[in-house]
């Protein structure tokens, strides 16, 4: 029950963030500070010159192995962009990752993006009822309306438990993750555009992107947040 209430209270947050409270906070009160150098904003959670400086990279990296999913980062994981994650990973702060989400999506890595379906990097069931969200999910949902591309439900790809790979080498990471995703008919025939948050040693986009190909998908495109390389 207190798992259930938990959750309830994060699609809450999560629902009060990206719509009407964003507007009368930042906006109607005029009262709203930018996250970063607390100046003032209207409409937007950044100002001008820190979104200018953020550390944009938008570098393509090729993974290792027969599919050579092409992969991307929108940023390097360093500061600010580090500690924005762990808050919207870890403090509630839903609205961080939505605004993280609606950056990727104004800054498209430059592929031919036509066709293509959304799809976020599942967490495990019991993490997600514990946290209240997939952080992902929050990134791919702006970033997929600002593109015009659909998302696909997060049933569409699964992830079994597993231990979490931030506490892992980059071996251990390949084999803690083998099995865990497991991708529905829903993927069969299409072109998939992966979201995850962070893109370390590559291992779950890899990971993920097999069980994609082994369910049916014709082609997948892995999108990260931030790369910590």
């Amino acid at each position: 029950m207190a798992h259930f209430c938990r959750l309830l209270s994060r699609l809450w947050e999560a629902w009060k963030l990206d719509n009407w409270w964003k507007n009368v906070r930042f906006e109607a009160t005029g009262l709203a500070r930018c996250l970063l150098c607390l100046g003032p904003v209207k409409g937007r959670r950044l100002c001008s010159g820190c979104e200018r400086d953020l550390p944009w990279r938008g570098l393509q990296i090729r993974l290792s192995g027969r599919n050579q999913t092409q992969r991307f980062a929108s940023f390097s994981y360093t500061f600010p962009i580090r500690q924005l994650i762990a808050q919207a990973k870890f403090s509630d702060r839903v609205g961080i990752a939505t605004l993280l989400g609606g950056l990727m999506g104004e800054h498209p890595p430059q592929v031919d993006l036509t066709g293509f379906v959304v799809c976020a990097v599942p967490i495990a069931y019991v993490r997600h009822l514990t946290r209240g969200y997939n952080q992902a999910f929050l990134l791919a949902r702006p970033l997929a309306r600002q593109l015009g591309l659909a998302l696909l439900p997060t049933a569409s790809l699964r992830r079994v438990h597993t231990k979490p790979q931030r506490q892992l080498g980059r071996r251990a990471r390949y084999r803690n993750l083998r099995g865990a995703f497991h991708a529905s008919a829903a993927v069969a025939g299409q072109k998939i555009l992966l979201i995850d948050d962070v893109l370390t040693t590559g291992a779950t986009f890899y990971c993920a992107s097999r069980a994609l190909f082994s369910a049916g998908a014709i082609e997948v495109v892995a999108w990260a947040c931030a790369s910590v390389d």
